[in-house]
C-alpha cells in the first residue's frame, strides 16, 4: 500500500509556502498604496492601508517570530504608521506610540545581530584554534617520525 501522507505533507508544506507568500505580497502592495496615498495627500486612505500592511506583517510575525524579514516588516510599518499620524493631525501621542514600538523591534534586530556575530566568530576562533592545533600535532608528530 502506498503512503499518501508524505504526499499530503509536501502538498501542504507547498500550500502553507504559497499563502505566507501572498500575504507578503498583499502587505508589501497595502505598503505602496499608502505611500501612493501620502504622495497624493489623500491620509485616510493611506492610514488604511498603512493600518492594513501592519496587521498583515503583525500576523507574520506572530505565526514565524524568528524571521528577521517579518519582523522588520512590522517595525517599518509601525514606523509608517508614526510619520502619517505626526503628518495628518500632529498628532504626536498616536505617533511616539508606534515609534515606540518600531524602535523596540529595531533595537531587537541589532542585538539579535550582534549576539548571532559575535557567536559565529567564536565559533570560527574555535575551528580555527582546533585545525592550527590539529596541523601543530600532525607536523610534529611528521617531524619526530622523520628524525628516528
Amino acid at each position: 500500500m502506498i503512503s499518501v501522507i508524505p504526499i499530503l505533507l509536501g502538498f501542504t508544506t507547498q500550500l502553507m509556502t504559497d499563502f505566507k507568500k501572498k500575504i507578503i505580497d498583499f502587505a508589501i502592495s497595502y505598503s505602496k498604496l499608502g505611500e501612493t496615498h501620502t504622495e497624493l495627500g489623500n491620509l485616510d486612505q493611506a492610514l488604511m492601508f498603512f493600518k492594513d500592511e501592519t496587521v498583515l506583517f503583525n500576523e507574520l510575525y506572530k505565526a514565524y517570530p524568528e524571521n528577521v524579514s517579518f519582523k522588520n516588516g512590522l517595525a517599518v510599518s509601525y514606523f509608517k504608521l508614526g510619520v502619517l499620524f505626526i503628518d495628518q493631525s500632529n498628532n504626536k501621542n498616536n505617533a511616539k506610540a508606534y515609534f515606540k514600538k518600531a524602535q523596540k523591534l529595531w533595537s531587537e534586530l541589532v542585538i539579535n545581530y550582534l549576539r548571532l556575530t559575535i557567536s559565529k566568530k567564536l565559533v570560527i576562533r574555535s575551528a580555527i584554534k582546533s585545525l592550527f592545533l590539529k596541523i601543530f600535532f600532525l607536523f610534529k608528530r611528521t617531524f619526530i617520525v622523520s628524525e628516528t
